[in-house]
């Protein structure tokens, strides 16, 4: 097996919030896909994080946080449908403010 397929599976396990109960179904997509989706919707950004979540209405969601210079938007892609569902613009998370003073 292609050591690449294996760190991206290990990197999408350490990133699902573990305050889920349950792991997304099969059929969503990778956080990588959303991540580049998120890319093409907020160019010029970079991906921080990324996550799947629940949204409101109870679907999977990968929620991307995209950061470029000072400007940080929230983006939430369709985990079945790789659409960007929602983008709104959000503040810089003050962990990462203090780990970069």
């Amino acid at each position: 097996f292609p050591s690449h397929d294996i760190s991206a599976t290990a990197f999408a396990a350490k990133t699902i919030d573990q305050n889920d109960a349950t792991l997304p179904p099969q059929g969503v997509i990778s956080l990588q896909q959303a991540i580049q989706t998120a890319q093409q919707h907020v160019k010029g950004s970079t991906a921080t994080r990324s996550e799947y979540e629940h949204n409101k209405q109870g679907a999977w969601v990968v929620d991307v946080e995209m950061v470029n210079g000072q400007q940080v938007t929230d983006v939430q892609v369709d985990a079945l449908k790789n659409i960007v569902i929602t983008a709104k613009a959000d503040q810089v998370d003050q962990e990462e403010n203090d780990a970069q003073d």
